[in-house]
C-alpha cells in the first residue's frame, strides 16, 4: 500500500515510515533532517564493476520491473514536505546481480559516495528470519562489530533469477550503515527483455533525489518557498 512507502518525521504530515521506530533507534537512523552517521559511516571498499551491470548477455531473457521507494533517511522536513513520494522505476534482467541492482539504485537516486549496503528478504525490515545479502567483505568479518551474528549471502554472485521473485513481492534495501537510507523495493512486473536493450535502465522517476549529505542551507530554501506559497 502506498502509505507504507512514505517517509519523514514519524507522525508528521508525510506519514509514519514502514520501518518501526525501535529499528531506527537501534540502527542510528533518523528521519527529522539531522545527520546520522554522515560521512563517518562505514564505506564500502572499491570493487571492480559488476559483470551484471549493463550486461548485454543473450542469457536471462526475463526482465523485472522494480519500483524503489525511499522510506526513511536524513532528509530535511522541508524536503519531505515538497517530495511526499520519492520513487524510481528500474528494469533489470534476471541474469543481473543484486550488486548490479545496488548500482542502478545508486545512480537512480543521484548518489555520489559509495557505502555499505544490504538487501533483506523478509516479512518486514530487519526480520530475524529474513534472507540477507551483502558485500563479501562484511560476510567475512571485514568490519568487526557490524552485525557479527548476521548471516548474509553474497550480492556479487546472487542473480535476480536466483531469488524466486514474484510479481507484487516486496523486499528491503538499506544503504549506508551510518546515515541509514532505507528503501522498500517492489516487483511490479515480470516480462521479457527487449533485444539489444541496455539493462539495468531507469524508466520513471517521482520526486527529487535528496542530497546524500543534507545541507542545512537547503532546508532554509525549502522553508522560504513554503512561506511564499502561504502568502
Amino acid at each position: 500500500m502506498r502509505e507504507n512507502r512514505t517517509y519523514g518525521s514519524e507522525g508528521g504530515e508525510t506519514g509514519k515510515p514502514v520501518f518501526p521506530t525501535p529499528i531506527m533507534e537501534r540502527k542510528g537512523g533518523n528521519m527529522d533532517g539531522k545527520r546520522g552517521g554522515g560521512k563517518s559511516g562505514k564505506k564500502a571498499p572499491k570493487r571492480p564493476a559488476s559483470k551484471g551491470r549493463g550486461s548485454s548477455s543473450r542469457s536471462g531473457d526475463k526482465v523485472y520491473t522494480i519500483e524503489v521507494y525511499l522510506t526513511a533517511g536524513p532528509v530535511s522536513e522541508g524536503f519531505a514536505k515538497a517530495n511526499p513520494v520519492v520513487m524510481r522505476t528500474i528494469e533489470m534482467k534476471g541474469n543481473q546481480t543484486l550488486e548490479a541492482l545496488h548500482g542502478a539504485i545508486f545512480d537512480a537516486f543521484d548518489r555520489e559516495e559509495q557505502h555499505l549496503y544490504e538487501f533483506q528478504f523478509g516479512a518486514q525490515p530487519f526480520d530475524p528470519a529474513a534472507r540477507r545479502y551483502g558485500l563479501p567483505q562484511v560476510q567475512e568479518g571485514f568490519f568487526p562489530g557490524l552485525d557479527d551474528d548476521a548471516k548474509t549471502s553474497d550480492v556479487t554472485t546472487t542473480k535476480l533469477d536466483d531469488l524466486g521473485l514474484d510479481k507484487g513481492q516486496s523486499f528491503w534495501y538499506w544503504f549506508d550503515f551510518g546515515d541509514d537510507w532505507y528503501h522498500q523495493v517492489e516487483v511490479v512486473a515480470i516480462g521479457k527483455a527487449e533485444p539489444r536493450a541496455p539493462y539495468p535502465r531507469i524508466t520513471a522517476r517521482e520526486g527529487e533525489s535528496p542530497p546524500q549529505y543534507m545541507d542545512y542551507d537547503d532546508e532554509e530554501d525549502y522553508d522560504d518557498e513554503e512561506d511564499d506559497d502561504d502568502e
